[in-house]
């Protein structure tokens, strides 16, 4: 638990300064206001107590925050903006309280624009990279359209959103994943163990050398399980690769669901934010499409938006793409009929998530007789070659 200092305006307008103890700004911010108090300043205890002091050693502007980082900033810069904080005041508090070393970077290089006259988009606008070009475009937007509060209150849901439709594949996915890598090891045991200490049946191998086959065959196939490893996080860390076997995946029946479903959940989510924050029609899909994994939809989307930009109507253009569901349609056509197009784009996006989420249990009633076939097979293999290497050692053996 930390302390935090702060300063704030009670009922009658007088400035109180004083500090609180609780687990991070949020929670610090909340019990200053159960005392009938509204923030003006917040930060953190650090160890000299003095001034801010804005420097970080990180460089360059290529910084990328992960799920969990920018869930913190848009937390903290929520509460904080909800407090009546100005915008310079704002990126200290944060800068003061966080001990993630992005995130102060980011705050430390937002104050030093904004000290300098900037606006938040100014600020911001060399740092697309750390919260991503969606969600960055969306914090100006809010700015610009005065519906700040608002829209950063829908960036923290989308993202918790996002998480949890992940949280559901990965714990839906882990089992047969779990079964498929042991499948392998026992696999791989066998190969570079069982059937070598068979092999030297009859030369009756000494406790050493059985230890060093066995250790040798742990090293190597925690070895295999290590590349293996690295070589899937080489592949979600390229976009391009992604994005290249997304489009395959996408065209296989018991991934296109998953897949294509996931993306267009996001495509609606975005342009409803959008949509909300004033962003223009066309700018608010080519924001939305950026969000798209599979390059042949992704082209698609990219013709319709152009037949939008030509002045065809948004119903139409999106009916010729011929990648919605017939339900998002008809929502698009209603919305668009009725002005209310931000909130049908929420339906919408409602609507593929749970169609990922029927589409994860019909994959999983998929994968379950497949991993058992496959866990029955390296069985078998395994019975029947330690059957014939110990009649065939036991037949030479007389």
């Amino acid at each position: 638990m930390s302390k935090f200092f702060y300063k704030a305006k009670d009922i009658q307008g007088k400035i109180i300064e004083g500090s609180v103890k609780a687990f991070n700004i949020s929670s610090a911010s909340e019990k200053i206001e159960k005392l009938g108090l509204k923030v003006l300043e917040i930060r953190e205890q650090s160890n000299s107590d003095t001034a801010y002091n804005y420097t970080n050693n990180k460089t360059g502007t290529q910084t990328v925050f992960s799920v969990q980082e920018k869930l913190e900033f848009f937390n903290s810069f929520y509460v904080m903006y909800k407090s009546g904080l100005s915008a310079l005041q704002i990126f200290q508090s944060i800068y003061s309280s966080s001990k993630n070393s992005n995130i102060r970077w980011l705050c430390s290089k937002v104050i030093k624009s904004i000290e300098r006259g900037n606006s938040i988009e100014t600020a911001f606008s060399n740092y697309t990279n750390a919260l991503g070009t969606v969600y960055t475009k969306l914090l100006t937007a809010g700015e610009q359209s005065g519906k700040l509060e608002h829209i950063l209150k829908n960036i923290i849901k989308n993202i918790q959103r996002e998480q949890e439709i992940k949280k559901n594949i990965v714990s839906a996915l882990t089992y047969p994943l779990i079964l498929f890598c042991m499948a392998i090891a026992v696999f791989l045991f066998f190969k570079l163990f069982v059937l070598k200490v068979f092999a030297m049946w009859d030369e009756y191998p000494t406790q050493s050398q059985i230890m060093g086959m066995l250790v040798s065959a742990v090293i190597k196939i925690a070895v295999f399980f290590v590349i293996a490893g690295i070589c899937v996080f080489c592949v979600f860390k390229n976009n391009k690769l992604m994005s290249d076997i997304q489009s395959k995946f996408s065209n296989l029946l018991i991934f296109s669901k998953i897949v294509n479903n996931y993306g267009f959940a996001n495509f609606f989510a975005i342009s409803s934010l959008a949509y909300e924050a004033g962003i223009p029609p066309i700018q608010t899909f080519e924001l939305a499409n950026s969000v798209i994994g599979n390059s042949n939809i992704k082209n698609k989307l990219n013709k319709s938006i152009n037949m939008i930009k030509e002045g065809c109507e948004i119903t139409t253009a999106f009916n010729v793409a011929q990648v919605f569901s017939s339900y998002a349609i008809s929502q698009i056509s209603s919305g668009e009929q009725s002005g209310e197009l931000d909130k049908m784009f929420m339906l919408i996006s409602k609507n593929y998530e749970k169609e990922v989420d029927l589409a994860v249990k019909i994959l999983l009633k998929s994968i379950e007789p497949l991993m058992m076939v496959i866990v029955g097979i390296v069985a078998g293999y395994v019975i029947y070659v330690g059957y014939t290497s110990y009649y065939n050692n036991l037949f030479n053996m007389f």
